[in-house]
């Protein structure tokens, strides 16, 4: 695999206009399985409630990203504060996009592979969500094959999201 992930810790680094632009760009192209973002402010504006922000570079191009968030955040996603209040530690991972044609060769794989790193140096659970309504199969597949447990169902409107949790 000829990748490289790259931790940004939002703390201490601050993401170029160029990778705003990615995200926002890679995020667009991946709805409904991801929420729709309304520009780059809002792309930085998440990326501030991060603990990181996580990006998959293969030779030297950004194919795919992900934030991830700990219980300090003061992030106001529904999804994130189903984990605050069921959770005393925790790290969760928001928004993970790869670019089309890097899916299913491992990338993702790759990036949760740092992310659990991070996470099993902690002793938190990892914890994400992902829709059963609109079903996203490829991702509800991914992340049970990866260990993560569905906690519970919650409606959201329209959508449902399966809770996860990976100890």
């Amino acid at each position: 695999m000829n990748c490289r992930i790259e931790i940004i810790y939002s703390q201490k680094d601050k993401l170029s206009e160029k990778i705003l632009q990615f995200i926002f760009e890679l995020n667009q192209k991946n709805i409904p399985a991801l929420g729709s973002l309304k520009d780059l402010k809002h792309v930085r504006d998440i990326y501030n409630h991060s603990l990181f922000a996580a990006l998959v570079i293969v030779k030297e191009k950004f194919v795919g990203f992900a934030f991830v968030m700990d219980f300090k955040s003061d992030y106001k996603s529904l999804n994130y504060k189903y984990f605050k209040n069921n959770f005393k530690n925790f790290l969760y991972i928001d928004r993970v996009a790869l670019a089309e044609e890097f899916q299913r060769k491992g990338y993702g794989t790759e990036l949760y592979n740092e992310i659990n790193k991070i996470a099993n140096n902690s002793e938190y659970p990892l914890c994400c969500e992902v829709n059963t309504i609109p079903l996203n199969k490829q991702s509800l597949d991914f992340h049970h094959k990866f260990g993560f447990q569905t906690l519970k169902k919650v409606p959201f409107g329209e959508k449902q999201v399966a809770m996860l949790c990976k100890h």
